[in-house]
C-alpha cells in the first residue's frame, strides 16, 4: 500500500510502479517513525517537568515542616502557589537572567534603582531617606 496502512488490491505491474511503491513505503515508514519519536520526546519532556514540579513541592513541604510553620500559613502558601500556577503568571528571577551579570556597574545601579526603589518608597523610613538623598519619590 502507498501509505503503509491496510491491504490494497492494486498491485504494481511494471518497474516504475514498483519503484514508486517502494519509495512510498519508505516515506511512510520514515513519517510514522518521526511522529512516534516526536510524541515520545514530548512525553519525556512532560514527565521531566512533572518530576521537577514534584521535587520543588517536596522541598517546600520539607522546609515548611522543618521550620514548624503553622498549618494555617502552610495552607495559605499552598493556595497562593496553586493560584499562581493556574494564572500562568511567572516572575522572572534576576539570578536566572544571565545577561544582567554582564552589564556595566553604572547601568546595573540604574537597573537596581528602577526595580527596587518602588518597593522601598512605600515604607516611611526609606521614603524619607530617598527624599533626603535626592531621589524623586512619587
Amino acid at each position: 500500500s502507498q501509505l503503509g496502512v491496510g491491504a490494497v488490491e492494486i498491485m504494481p505491474v511494471n518497474a516504475v510502479e514498483r519503484m514508486y511503491a517502494v519509495i512510498m513505503l519508505i516515506l511512510s515508514l520514515l513519517t510514522s517513525s518521526f511522529f512516534v519519536s516526536r510524541v515520545t520526546a514530548l512525553m519525556v519532556d512532560l514527565q521531566s517537568v512533572k518530576a521537577e514540579q514534584s521535587e520543588r513541592d517536596r522541598k517546600l513541604r520539607e522546609y515548611l515542616n522543618d521550620n514548624n510553620v503553622s498549618l494555617h500559613l502552610k495552607s495559605r502558601i499552598w493556595k497562593y502557589l496553586q493560584d499562581l500556577n493556574r494564572s500562568g503568571k511567572r516572575m522572572v528571577l534576576r539570578d536566572t537572567v544571565v545577561q544582567i551579570r554582564h552589564l556595566p556597574k553604572e547601568m546595573l545601579t540604574s537597573l537596581n534603582a528602577e526595580v527596587y526603589f518602588p518597593l522601598l518608597k512605600v515604607h516611611p523610613f526609606f521614603s524619607a531617606l530617598l527624599t533626603e538623598s535626592g531621589y524623586e519619590v512619587v
